[in-house]
């Protein structure tokens, strides 16, 4: 049985509008306590009590309630960026198909910020083998249709869908 999430304090949305409004080393140091105990914590929470619920549906989903495992980190790849803030300002959970966790594996996510939540499911990327395997798709007559089909589906029934998100990039 799942464990009982007992959600997020209003401490949680504190510390994300103030690390969005203070994103540097010396702030984040100096609140480190408030990162473990509103961050890493209650993140790790939601995981272990969602993680179980997710497998009843899809059985090989995977989970690991820690920073770096379902959690992700907090600090931000600034290498190839303008934007050089060290921290997100956001909670990413991550929780995979399959036993190779990675960028190229499907799975659910979450992302919760002072002010929004996004839910989620499908594919950070794809690599070279499964792009070639998705465009194929795309263009084949009747997996296409099946694809656009779901689509048009999907949006009659509420959901919001990104259409850039499912348009082949040359």
């Amino acid at each position: 049985m799942a464990d009982v999430f007992p959600g997020f304090s209003s401490k949680t949305f504190r510390f994300l509008g103030d690390l969005s409004r203070n994103n540097n080393k010396a702030w984040f140091e100096a609140h480190r306590a408030e990162y473990e105990a509103c961050y890493v914590g209650p993140g790790s929470a939601l995981v272990v009590a969602l993680g179980p619920l997710l497998q009843k549906f899809a059985r090989q989903v995977q989970f690991e309630p820690r920073v770096n495992g379902s959690v992700a980190r907090i600090h931000r790849d600034t290498r190839f960026t303008k934007d050089k803030a060290p921290y997100k300002d956001h909670l990413d959970l991550w929780f995979w198909h399959g036993q190779q966790k990675g960028w190229t594996a499907p799975g659910f996510f979450l992302r919760l910020g002072e002010k929004k939540l996004l839910l989620g499911s499908g594919m950070h990327r794809f690599d070279p083998g499964q792009l070639a395997a998705y465009r194929a798709a795309v263009v084949d007559g009747r997996k296409g249709a099946a694809l656009n089909k779901a689509l048009k589906s999907a949006a009659a029934a509420g959901e919001s869908i990104d259409r850039k998100s499912t348009r082949l990039n040359s």
